[in-house]
């Protein structure tokens, strides 16, 4: 495999460092793992990933927040070489939405998620 995409998932891995090997297991040498996760300022805030189901119930989904040196260290770890790391925020072309300009009023504006690129080395 030369391509390993997962998105906004790694907060269900408990054990980040047995997830990394295991992509490293599955990909080739010099396959490409890219992959994002909310970032973990969000545990720093105390916020949590919710939704709210057809019927009107609040769901709080579990989350395993590992900090950006637990992610490099994985990697590393499990023969990676990390290529880019990515935290964006929102962005100022929004910055009229009022959904956009009261977050930005009481949390600052921090990264929300962080996007990894990584590449297996031999």
């Amino acid at each position: 495999m030369n391509l390993i995409n997962a998105s906004l998932m790694v907060g269900d891995i408990v054990e980040l460092d047995a997830w990394c090997r295991e992509m490293a297991r599955v990909l080739t040498t010099g396959g490409h793992l890219v992959y994002s996760d909310f970032h973990p300022s969000w545990a720093q805030r105390g916020w949590s990933r919710t939704f709210r189901s057809n019927d009107g119930v609040l769901h709080d989904v579990s989350f395993n927040p590992h900090t950006i040196d637990d992610h490099l260290a994985s990697l590393e770890q499990a023969g990676f070489r990390v290529r880019t790391i990515r935290e964006p925020r929102f962005s100022s072309s929004r910055s009229a939405d009022p959904e956009i300009k009261a977050f930005r009023r009481r949390w600052g504006n921090p990264p929300v998620v962080v996007a990894f690129h990584a590449v297996r080395e031999p």
